[in-house]
């Protein structure tokens, strides 16, 4: 079942509810409809417990710590929204009535209604249709978007439990999106193989640039897909 966080959250940037202005008297429905105007779409939810992290081990992507993101939620944009992305259960969570004290629940979006959100730079997109990577429906990071492909990332966490403590281990998919078809992004190969037109360019570009698919998260590698989108539109 899902809850109404009313907005009386002060960092949420909306106006509080007069209850000098609601007739307690009449239908409740209705008095719920008038605090309902004052409500960001987004604050509907059901709790959701963050237990058993720390700061080094954690199921979150880049850090345990609430981070200012945008978010676009069934259809509408809002700005410096706090979040957390669980990567390891492949959810968007929010602070519970702008709480973020240690034992008190978060909230746990309706997961269905994330179109996407950003956060540290990377925006995530929500892939619900039939047509989706491998790894199958979720959140993907849209590393790059060309006019001839798109690269979508996935990004999880395994995790490892042992006498001496539950570690999780980071783990990062790459997928190229061409002519409707998903490819594994695995290394340079996967690049020679679909352009291999293009093969000695991109091998002289990535020696001149020092990009090295081994390399998490460097802009060169984002100018390498883009030499090669860019490669085949003058094609």
């Amino acid at each position: 079942m899902f809850f109404l966080i009313a907005a009386f959250d002060r960092t949420a940037g909306f106006a509080q509810v007069s209850l000098d202005r609601l007739d307690l008297d009449g239908d409740i429905d209705s008095w719920f409809q008038q605090i309902n105007t004052n409500v960001p779409p987004y604050l509907q939810g059901i709790q959701y417990n963050i237990i058993g992290q720390t700061r080094n081990q954690h199921q979150y992507y880049k850090s345990l710590s609430w981070v200012e993101g945008d978010l676009t939620f069934s259809g509408r944009e809002f700005h410096k929204v706090e979040m957390l992305y669980n990567t390891y259960e492949d959810v968007l969570v929010i602070p519970n009535f702008g709480v973020k004290t240690s034992g008190v629940p978060a909230i746990l979006l309706n997961q269905a209604h994330v179109d996407a959100f950003s956060m540290y730079g990377a925006k995530f997109i929500h892939l619900q249709d039939s047509q989706i990577p491998p790894p199958g429906k979720g959140f993907y990071e849209l590393y790059y978007e060309g006019k001839n492909f798109t690269v979508l990332v996935k990004h999880s966490k395994l995790k490892d439990t042992s006498a001496s403590g539950i570690v999780y281990k980071d783990k990062r998919e790459a997928f190229i999106l061409i002519n409707d078809i998903y490819y594994d992004l695995v290394n340079k190969k996967t690049l020679f193989n679909l352009y291999p037109e293009q093969k000695d360019e991109l091998r002289k570009f990535m020696r001149n640039n020092d990009v090295k698919f081994s390399k998490q998260r460097q802009e060169g590698l984002k100018e390498l897909l883009k030499f090669c989108d860019e490669g085949q539109k003058e094609g």
